[in-house]
This record gives C-alpha cells, structure tokens and sequence, in this order.
C-alpha cells in the first residue's frame, strides 16, 4: 500500500454529534472484534493439546499470537500516525478474518501457529489504531471517560467471547466454533468503512525512519516509562492465565463450558469497574489507581493455584479482572496525557511493544516453569513478579502524578 502524497486533511471536523456517533461505532467494533477473537483464543491451548502439543509446545502455539507483533508494533504506530486509524482498523480486521479462517481450515499445530501470527498481526492493526483514535478525542476527564468506555467495551467482547466459544466448542468442537467466530469477524469490516479520522494526517511532512530515532526520547518520559512498564509485567502474568488458565481447570475436571463461565467472570469484573474510573482516579489519583489495579491483580494470582472449586475460582478471576481492568486504561491513559497529539499513535505502538513483548515470551517462559515446577508454581511465581514490580513503580510517583494532574 503507497502513502499517501498529500496530508488528509480534516477539512470538515466532525461536529459533536457526529463525534457521538463515530465514539458509539468505534466501541460496537470492539465488542465485536474481541468477542470474535475471544471465543477462539482462550481455548487455543486446549485445541493445541487436542492436537497432541506438549506443554512447551502449547506454550509455542500461544506464543506465535504476538512474536510478529513485538517486532511490528512500533512501525504500526508510525503508520497509525501516516495513514490515518481508519485504514490500519480495516486492514486488521480482514486480517484477522483471514487469520480465523485459517485456523478453522486443518488441524494441524504448524497451521493453527500461522493463523496465531496473523490474527496477532491484525489485533495489533486494530488496537493501536483504536486507542490513537480514542486518545486524540478530549482532554482532562472527558479523556478518562473515553477510554474507560473503550476498554468497557473491550471487556464485553472478552466477557461474551468465552462464553459464546466455551458453549459452542462443547456442543460442536473446535473448528466449526472458529469457523463461527470468523463470520463474526467480518461485521466489523463492514463497520469499519463508515469512520471518520479524528485528527489530521501529516503523511508528506514526516518519515518513518525519522520518527524511528525518536524512540529514545518518548522513552525518556516517566510518564511514558510508568505506563509501558505495568502494562507489561500484568500482560506478562495475565500470559500464564491465558495459557494455562484453562489446562489448570481442565485438569480440575471443569468442562470447557465452565471454564468459558469463569474466564467471563474476569470480563464481567473488568467491566464494572471500568464504570467507575473517573470517580476512582479523582478519588486516589491515577498513579495509586494504577498500583492499586496491580494489587487486587497480584491477589487473584497467587489465589488461584490455593483453591479448586468453582465459587472460590471465581473470587480469584473477578480479582483479577479488576486488576485488569484498572491498569489496563490507566497506561493507556498516561501514554495520551504525556504525549504530543501528532505522536499519539507512535507512543501507543511503543506502549504496544512492551505488551507484545509480554505476550511473546510469557507463554514460553510458564511452559518451561510449568513443567519443571507445576502449573500451581508457576502461578505463585507470577504473583510475586507482579507485586515486585508495582513496588519498583513507586520510582517514578512523583513525575507521574504532576503529569497527570490536569486530568484527575
């Protein structure tokens, strides 16, 4: 695809009904985007073992979904900022279309790990894309409530997805539920051509080598520093519970229809509290909202290989999804506030890095120390990786709370 030659311009700036809408439409695409890709991707361990994978090799398998896109992720949010978010959300949505309907085509561990890559690929297309969208919409508080709606609505596709793909996977296997989840997918291709860019687009006055160079300068920020560095160590032990989450119930005797249940308590929990943001960070500010996300995190962790009934499973999963569903917006959030609006895009690909990087080496690294030492173990260890980081975060407590003052 060639740049553009000239700069697109927003000629007309959307007024704030239309805004209104373009906001209600960019939230209806990620429902339906995560509710297709999470009706698959949290049971992809247990096709992969189905399929005969070892441990490791389910590890592999999980991994694929964000090797490509640790090493894209930057060069996306250069292109986000180029192209505009309209064109990479359409690209990533035919991606990953194409990528649900590989997987539904063999059953084979080489194909399922290809279509792994590409739907990897195209999330990242879409996601970056989403949250450049979201962030160049308001300031202040209007800017929380934004991406607490987004990330609502990320919540939901991941609250229905497991739902939808756990009872179907149950009454029909495995392939003929991707083949369902694809024909999801295609719907947000559709609504996708209806968006309007939210900022201009300065394709011919930037270059993409250029704004490669100023990757150690965003990294300089603390702000920036703060939000890349928590989204990526609960990414990192959120990896495990995507990975071995459900071979751990499986081994407990749960279907895969429970197991759909529990994985949506998360959601429902995320969710929730996601309602809340604006009111919890004018209450305890941004940063401890943040740690405080990381906490209630790190408790449904260690929780989790301590219990083995369905009640108290689901105590542990709900806080986890709080803890998601707090630090997840609130990085998000710190990247927009300490970023300059033309670079907006960029910083989310650099955030996306570290998140890519999380999920590219988690799965390897608790498929190695699940094997030596035990899926329960492994949980332990997570617990512990992220209650040490949220109190190295502490460093950084006074730069990021005067950055994001003016918007608490």
């Amino acid at each position: 695809m060639d740049l553009p030659q000239e700069n697109l311009s927003l000629q007309n700036a959307p007024a704030p009904r239309e805004m209104g809408r373009q906001l209600l439409l960019i939230n209806l695409i990620t429902v339906l985007s995560f509710t297709a890709l999470t009706a698959v991707k949290p049971f992809i361990p247990l096709y992969a073992a189905s399929l005969g994978a070892s441990t490791l090799a389910v590890g592999l398998v999980v991994s694929s979904f964000a090797v490509l896109p640790f090493f894209l992720a930057i060069p996306t949010g250069i292109l986000t900022d180029l192209w505009g978010t309209k064109r990479l959300i359409l690209l990533g949505s035919i991606g990953g279309a194409a990528g649900l309907f590989l997987a539904s085509s063999v059953p084979n561990l080489v194909v399922l790990s290809i279509s792994q890559a590409i739907m990897g690929i195209s999330q990242l297309l879409v996601i970056v894309a989403i949250q450049t969208f979201i962030g160049s919409i308001g300031e202040g508080r209007d800017r929380d409530a934004h991406f607490g709606l987004f990330t609502t609505a990320s919540s939901a596709g991941q609250l229905f997805g497991p739902l939808i793909g756990g009872r179907l996977v149950d009454a029909l296997g495995y392939r003929p539920t991707i083949v369902i989840s694809a024909l999801i997918s295609v719907i947000p291709i559709l609504m996708a051509v209806n968006l309007r860019e939210t900022r201009e687009v300065h394709a011919a006055s930037r270059s993409f080598v250029g704004d490669l160079h100023q990757v150690p300068r965003l990294l300089a920020n603390d702000g920036v520093k703060t939000a890349i560095a928590s989204s990526f160590v609960v990414l990192f032990v959120e990896g495990l519970r995507d990975a071995f989450y459900p071979l751990y119930l499986d081994h407990l005797g749960f279907s895969v229809t429970i197991i759909g249940v529990l994985l949506s308590v998360r959601s429902l929990m995320a969710i929730t509290i996601r309602l809340f943001i604006p009111m919890i960070c004018e209450r305890f500010g941004h940063y401890f909202s943040l740690l405080g996300g990381m906490a209630l995190m790190a408790a449904g962790v260690l929780l989790t290989p301590l219990l083995s009934s369905f009640w108290p499973l689901a105590l542990a999963s709900g806080l986890m999804g709080a803890g998601m569903g707090l630090t997840q917006p609130l990085s998000m959030i710190a990247v927009a506030a300490n970023t300059d609006p033309h670079e907006l895009g960029f910083a989310m690909g650099i955030r996306m890095t570290g998140n890519r990087l999380a999920q590219f080496v988690n799965p390897v690294f608790f498929g190695i120390t699940s094997q030596l030492v035990g899926i329960d173990n492994s949980f332990l260890l997570a617990g512990v990786l992220l209650l040490s980081t949220t109190g190295l975060l502490l460093r950084w407590r006074g730069t990021f709370q005067e950055k994001q003052a003016p918007s608490s």
